[in-house]
């Protein structure tokens, strides 16, 4: 459950800001608090992240990727394996489409 201190975080109208420093901080929280074992915490703040990034930066921007493994992290370690295994193949999916396919060599 949340605490006090990530309370904005359940309320749908709280205006996040697009500010990629105020995001990237955002996650870089997210990080903390699931290396704490703080999964609710930090699999909300990876949402809210995640939701913006895909709206600010679009749905297949490379970024995207790292925050999808991070979020899969988090979903994998509250025993969600089947979710887990989807955010891992949409972060693979976005870093071939981005980087491209090096199989070849």
């Amino acid at each position: 459950m949340l605490t006090d201190d990530y309370a904005w975080l359940r309320d749908p109208s709280y205006p996040v800001v697009d500010d990629p420093d105020v995001l990237a901080n955002m996650a870089n929280l997210a990080v903390l608090l699931r290396r704490q074992r703080k999964y609710a915490e930090a699999e909300s703040i990876y949402r809210v992240v995640l939701a913006t990034d895909e709206r600010v930066l679009g749905p297949r921007h490379p970024y995207l990727a790292t925050v999808l493994a991070n979020l899969a992290v988090v979903v994998k370690s509250t025993g969600r394996f089947d979710e887990a295994e989807s955010l891992y193949v949409r972060a693979i999916d976005i870093l071939i489409e981005t980087h491209g396919d090096n199989s070849s060599r």
